[in-house]
């Protein structure tokens, strides 16, 4: 069974209205000491569909993003509490990836692994590096020759981590040659893929900084949620170390997934770059379609994934033909066929469908986009955004 929920979205300036989903009582508790459990987003999902609740919530903190009002914006950050305050049944879901050439990056990341109560796997050449190899100060060592060789490669012993799916978190250390990571570990990124992970750098060197070695190994490796990392130093003291680890906001990935925007605009579907249009608005500077610019706020605040309806028509921009175009399908009940699906649908259990209204109704790609999914068990939100094409 289907439960969907209703918000309305007038985009003149892009004001979200939430029609009757407004707050029982204007005092607001404090949320900042309030655990909230499974029990409170039930609560907040029955008064959204204005179902009878279990218990009053007068002056329940469910005002989680402090405008006013309670919405389905503060239903998505409660889901997201209530992910977070869910203990782990698992001993650890840190790991400690690192190859250490001469002790120190091993020292920091014994250090990570303490503060983190992570596993360990290290990444170990076939060929280990002797310290004739490691001089670099020799333009015949191994390192330097290896530097200077663009098809250099490092055969390892494994770069198969036991039980790795069951890793949220991954650290990946690395010592720094020639402002950029140890190639030792190249292959260790390319070979796994980190899909649903955080993972979070650090390197070590004498003087030279983090700099753009992490987002290199991000580009290589091409999935995760790669964050900001941290470089260290022989001298870095334990306390450092393990309060950076510690301090890191490290986002729920499984939390992060669980919530789905899927957007229609014909910006996205006309065939052409953004131009000037009276369909389009501005965003953070660029063109685009109020229902994109809707889905992006939804998204600033929720951290959600997103999804663009794409179809094999192209859409007229201009706003008298896009007018025309969409009365013409919808009395002619046409489903446009789509060129975009969602290949892991089964991981979200809400999905927020975002378009423009036409002609009343939403546009037939949004039909086709229902049309093709089964959507049972899910909550489903629409939000209109108001292109007055009637």
């Amino acid at each position: 069974m289907k439960r969907i929920f209703t918000l309305g979205a007038l985009l003149g300036a892009v004001v979200i209205c939430s029609g009757t989903m407004t707050a029982i009582t204007s005092v607001q508790a404090d949320t900042s000491e309030y655990t909230y459990t499974i029990q409170d987003a039930r609560n907040l999902q029955d008064f959204l569909l204005a179902k009878p609740t279990t218990e009053d919530l007068t002056g329940k903190p469910y005002d989680m993003n402090n405008d006013g009002r309670w919405d389905v914006f503060d239903l998505c950050l409660m889901k997201r509490e209530v992910l977070n305050n869910t203990p782990d049944n698992d001993d650890t879901n840190n790991l400690v990836v690192y190859y250490s050439a001469s002790g120190t990056t091993e020292k920091i990341a014994d250090y990570i692994v303490e503060a983190m109560n992570a596993d360990t796997f290290v990444i170990t050449p076939v060929q280990p590096y002797s310290d004739a190899d490691l001089d670099w100060t020799d333009q015949t060592s191994r390192v330097v020759m290896e530097h200077n060789d663009e098809n250099r490669h490092t055969e390892l012993v494994s770069v198969d981590v036991p039980d790795w799916e069951s890793y949220d978190n991954v650290f990946i250390g690395y010592p720094i040659w020639w402002q950029e990571a140890s190639w030792v570990v190249d292959d260790f990124v390319k070979e796994n893929d980190f899909t649903g992970k955080n993972v979070i750098p650090f390197c070590t060197s004498m003087s030279s900084p983090l700099g753009d070695s992490g987002t290199l190994l991000a580009e290589m490796a091409g999935t995760g949620n790669w964050l900001e990392g941290m470089r260290f130093t022989s001298s870095s003291a334990k306390e450092t170390v393990q309060s950076w680890a510690t301090g890191l906001d490290l986002p729920n990935q499984e939390q992060k997934n669980d919530i789905l925007i899927a957007y229609f605009t014909p910006a996205e579907n006309s065939g052409v770059d953004a131009i000037s249009s009276a369909t389009l608005t501005t965003w953070n500077g660029e063109n685009m379609g109020a229902a994109e610019v809707l889905a992006n706020m939804i998204h600033d605040h929720t951290r959600s994934d997103m999804f663009s309806i794409r179809t094999e028509v192209n859409y007229p921009l201009e706003y008298n033909d896009l007018a025309d175009y969409a009365k013409d399908e919808q009395d002619n009940n046409v489903l446009p066929a789509l060129t975009s699906h969602i290949e892991n649908l089964d991981q979200y259990s809400t999905i927020i469908v975002v378009f423009p209204d036409w002609w009343y109704t939403m546009p037939q790609a949004v039909y086709s986009f229902f049309d093709e999914y089964d959507l049972a068990g899910k909550t489903i939100i629409p939000c209109s955004t108001l292109y007055l094409l009637k």
